[in-house]
């Protein structure tokens, strides 16, 4: 948008420059027109002039709107072509090192814990997604489900394709679980068929940090405010390595007993002093919802802050 921008100024700046000049000749010619004098041949020879630098005058101007249109033109047309390269080829190598796992699931959970009063739950979408780069990505899925005779039922994904989904953090060479829910509807809901999209697939910027260790790595229940059996939290104490006081925070993943990461959570940025280990622990609990495996481990990896 800089480029674009950039071009269109000079585009602008040209054409102002033409339009200035065109002025400027306008007036000497008609200062010329205004040159005393003592016969008709003179006059006519003033006319004849005038009607010279008049033509000269818009001939300059025009050649030179047109030289900067050309340029600016030239310059916007590769602007575009390095911007489509850009926006469109590396998401697509980004997308082809994120691989499906199984089949996408679906499943209804209770909207509170008293079941057999229910006539509506929430309505859950899963997919296992791999990622095969050698870097942390950003993915995230859409989800569509339709009846059993084929009618559309139901989307579910990022801002823009359903609503509810939230990208999941994943590790070079792990898996991990995308959910997504939006909707609440009948517990008479059955036989489902659902499909999904890999969408969104963007590098994270490694922030990992030497500066401290870690020790205590814990997985707990949560048992703070709007605590629930489905909550969840990870703590661990930080180490300084540095001389000097340091802003760090962790990234907690918590695994399922197959190895595969269902959640991540950040603590908040820590000021860790040299003389003290200093305890971090999640900014917000996460929740497991009925129908997936709880955590039964959990990772921490120290960051720097930007």
């Amino acid at each position: 948008m800089t480029r674009n921008r950039l071009a269109n100024q000079s585009v602008a700046a040209g054409a102002a420059r033409g339009c200035a000049m065109m002025a400027c000749f306008r007036r000497l010619a008609s200062a010329a027109s205004r040159v005393p004098s003592s016969s008709i041949n003179q006059m006519d020879n003033v006319a004849r002039l005038n009607s010279r630098v008049v033509r000269w005058t818009l001939n300059f101007a025009a050649m030179r709107i047109i030289q900067y249109l050309l340029l600016s033109s030239a310059s916007l047309t590769a602007v575009a072509r390095v911007d489509a390269q850009s926006g469109q080829s590396a998401p697509a190598a980004l997308a082809s090192q994120v691989k499906i796992i199984g089949q996408p699931k679906w499943w209804l959970s209770p909207i509170d814990g008293n079941v057999a009063s229910q006539r509506e739950a929430h309505l859950y979408f899963s997919v296992v997604v791999e990622n095969g780069s050698v870097s942390e990505l950003s993915v995230n899925s859409s989800f569509r489900a339709y009846g059993a005779d084929g009618s559309p039922h139901s989307a579910c994904g990022p801002f823009g394709l359903g609503g509810g989904g939230e990208p999941a953090f994943v590790a070079a060479g792990e898996r991990a679980l995308i959910v997504c829910t939006n909707t609440v509807v009948p517990r008479s809901v059955y036989d489902l068929q659902v499909t999904n999209r890999i969408v969104d697939v963007v590098p994270q910027s490694d922030e990992r940090s030497n500066l401290g260790t870690l020790a205590d790595v814990g997985l707990a229940k949560y048992s703070g405010d709007f605590a629930t059996d489905e909550t969840f939290t990870a703590s661990a104490l930080i180490h300084s390595k540095s001389a000097k006081d340091v802003r760090l925070w962790i990234r907690f993943r918590f695994y399922d007993r197959d190895g595969i990461q269902t959640a991540t959570c950040d603590s908040k940025t820590t000021l860790v002093q040299p003389e003290v280990a200093v305890k971090a622990t999640c900014g917000l609990p996460i929740r497991v919802p009925s129908g997936l495996l709880a955590p039964a481990t959990v990772k921490a990896e120290l960051r720097r802050s930007q």
